[in-house]
């Protein structure tokens, strides 16, 4: 034995055969003495054995033999053992096993890609050569652990690493949180981390989480707390008690992955955050083709542990609109993080990435909405020459996709928002309203019917489902609560809209939504009679956005019946706002 850095062993041996031995023996008696645990007391090691040159420097050895190892231990699933070609060149006819080639593998700071090996212990499997060469369409792949676990030889080592320790979990405080803790069990998913070392392995990890969320928030007995609120701790280091305080829920679901070549490993643990508690810890070894599995299993598990029924009573599947293909669903992602922002370069860029996975998988029903959204925004914001065109386009896609998927989310959300532009109200609110009975845990599926109920003259109704979705994602964009102002206003809850302008001063400052507030707010003042800190805020609000004209909010402000929204307007021009 060499080391014992941390919870590793490091050990020297003068035979490659004693090596295989050697790890074979441990990983064996191991698992006789985890067959007599608990589930959570087990500890699963990992063994990487490789040959090769090293650099003797005390009681220290390093180098390249020792890094390799280092890798090959990061590859090995837990309780089993990877070796590098060169070993298995050595042993396979010298060691009764077998063996299951895992690809060439890249490894930092070695300039060739290794060639790598699991073994294969069960005597059924003694001789047997499993595996080609394969690949995932990525750059760099392989494993980065802080603890490294490795044997090397001649002069090298073995090392184990137990990764099961988990650390106490400190309580939240419950007169601490933000709000009330919701009668059905709550929980929020904090985006996954990537730990490899390549960062466009984070498509993958936000992939997975938003997977995970989309298919809690169908479960109508589940309070599940929206992505964007979750991805508002992502790469911030922040406590799990810190987490439940800020959004409100007792459990929270964290998780990691790692990637090499067509393998992914993906750890994830559920938290009881009100009573410091760690419910169930789980680590999935996969073929990168089996992520879809690994989610269900996610999913799966959360939703036992919460005593719910797999998609309650909800009419709608989040699968529904999926794929299978795994080079299409990357494409897909891609493109859903290109459009975020809306402007015209990743408007036009998410539309290209949504016809490639297309191409991939023409059946991608989530990929279609997604282009038909991309058509619908250039029509709507003169991304293109000929936008009436555009918007036609999007109709089309629209109306194709729900005579087939009806119950699709994506697929009535979309065909709401061509309603709307067509001035169709209540068609857009029908649909609104059923994507809600779908996924009533969708904050964006609230905020939508919010929106739209108040183009229908619905403003006390309205402002219900804003409240709903900003519970649901109290990290909400700005569009709720512009919107909802506007539903005080018109409900003629001018005090109510005062605070919630407030609290939009302060979210959004000098921006549209910022100039949008203060416009308001001089109608508020108006109503309540102070014309003079009316006029004031009028001002503010055409310095903050000079776009603000009468024609420019009648664009924002639609509905069914112009004689609803007409007192609004001529408190406007009363007060001076130009044409």
């Amino acid at each position: 034995v060499i080391d014992s850095p941390g919870d590793n062993l490091l050990a020297e041996f003068g035979s490659v055969v004693d090596a295989v031995q050697c790890a074979v023996a441990i990983q064996k008696e191991l698992q006789v003495r985890n067959n007599q645990l608990l589930e959570n007391r087990k500890m699963l090691f990992r063994i990487g054995i490789n040959l090769g040159d090293v650099i003797q420097e005390g009681d220290r050895i390093y180098g390249d033999g020792v890094n390799i190892a280092a890798r090959l231990e990061g590859l090995a699933e837990p309780g089993g053992i990877c070796i590098s070609k060169t070993i298995y060149d050595h042993i396979k006819k010298k060691v009764n096993l077998g063996y299951e080639f895992l690809g060439e593998q890249p490894v930092k700071n070695i300039s060739e890609p290794l060639g790598v090996y699991k073994l294969l212990t069960k005597p059924e499997d003694a001789g047997k050569l499993i595996g080609e060469k394969s690949t995932i369409n990525f750059k760099r792949p392989w494993f980065a652990f802080g603890g490294l676990a490795l044997i090397v030889l001649i002069a090298g080592a073995v090392s184990l690493w137990n990764d099961f320790n988990l650390p106490d979990i400190e309580a939240a405080n419950l007169e601490k949180m933000a709000f009330e803790l919701p009668e059905k069990p709550s929980i929020a998913v904090l985006p996954f981390t990537n730990l490899s070392d390549d960062p466009e392995y984070d498509l993958v990890s936000d992939a997975l989480t938003n997977d995970i969320i989309s298919i809690l928030s169908y479960q109508n007995d589940l309070f599940v707390i929206d992505r964007h609120s979750s991805f508002f701790y992502k790469d911030k280091p922040v406590k799990i008690a810190t987490v439940a305080e800020e959004l409100g829920v007792q459990h929270v679901l964290e998780g990691s992955i790692q990637i090499s070549g067509n393998r992914i490993r993906v750890t994830a643990q559920l938290i009881d955050a009100i009573n410091g508690e760690h419910l169930w810890t789980e680590r999935y070894d996969k073929s990168f083709t089996d992520i879809f599995k690994v989610v269900d299993d996610i999913t799966f598990n959360i939703i036992s542990e919460a005593q719910s029924e797999i998609v309650g009573e909800s009419p709608g599947d989040p699968r529904e609109g999926g794929t299978e293909n795994l080079e299409a669903w990357l494409l897909y992602q891609k493109a859903t993080k290109y459009g975020r922002n809306q402007t015209e370069e990743e408007n036009h860029k998410a539309l290209e990435l949504f016809e490639q996975a297309l191409e991939k998988d023409p059946g991608f029903v989530n990929a279609r909405v997604g282009k038909g959204w991309k058509i619908w925004h250039a029509g709507l914001k003169g991304y293109t020459e000929k936008p009436e065109e555009a918007l036609k386009k999007a109709e089309e896609i629209a109306q194709q996709l729900i005579k087939d998927h009806p119950n699709n989310v994506g697929v009535n959300a979309l065909m709401a928002a061509v309603h709307m532009t067509n001035r169709e109200f209540p068609e857009a609110l029908a649909l609104a309203e059923k994507n809600v009975e779908i996924d009533s845990n969708s904050a964006k599926t609230n905020a939508d019917l919010a929106w739209i109920l108040l183009s229908n003259m619905q403003p006390d109704k309205s402002i219900d489902h804003f409240e709903k979705a900003m519970r649901l994602d109290p990290y909400y964009p700005p569009w709720y609560l512009n919107v909802m102002i506007r539903s005080y206003v018109l409900a003629g809850r001018y005090n109510e809209a005062k605070l919630a302008i407030q609290e939009q001063l302060r979210r959004s400052p000098g921006t549209f939504f910022n100039g949008q507030a203060h416009l308001n707010l001089a109608v508020v003042y108006s109503k309540l009679g102070e014309p003079e800190k009316a006029k004031d805020e009028l001002a503010k609000a055409i310095e903050i956005w000079p776009k603000n004209t009468i024609s420019f909010v009648r664009r924002e402000v639609d509905c069914t019946d112009q004689t609803f929204v007409a007192d609004y307007f001529q408190t406007l021009q009363l007060l001076g706002l130009p044409d």
